[in-house]
């Protein structure tokens, strides 16, 4: 058995609360009905379940983007949407962040929506 499948066959399932397997920040937001969208740039995410949450491309801003491979979820309205993105991002509001955490050996877009 290679080492890295005896690492993983040592994990047991279990429950977990959110902050044990992530970093859970909020993102800095941008009000999406202030934005101008652009054929080409970052992507941003809003608080929508169409098109993983990207609402559209925007220019790159004063502040550096989310980092790609990890979560976001909206947390206000009446429905909660939580997507993994692929790509740098920015948000529009109410939109947190989570990264995981280094106690997953492997990271990638199948591990995340599981």
């Amino acid at each position: 058995m290679s080492p890295l499948n005896q690492k993983i066959s040592s994990i047991e399932w279990g429950e977990f609360k959110l902050n044990e397997l992530f970093d859970i920040a909020g993102t800095k937001s941008l009000d999406s009905n202030a934005v101008d969208f652009v054929e080409h740039g970052i992507n941003f995410v809003g608080r929508t379940f169409e098109n993983n949450g990207i609402q559209g491309k925007i220019k790159k801003q004063k502040f550096e983007p989310n980092a790609p491979f990890t979560i976001t979820a909206t947390v206000i309205g009446n429905y909660k949407y939580v997507k993994y993105q692929k790509e740098p991002y920015y948000c529009s509001q109410n939109i947190n962040k989570l990264t995981p955490k280094p106690i997953f050996i492997k990271w990638s877009e199948k591990i995340a929506i599981f």
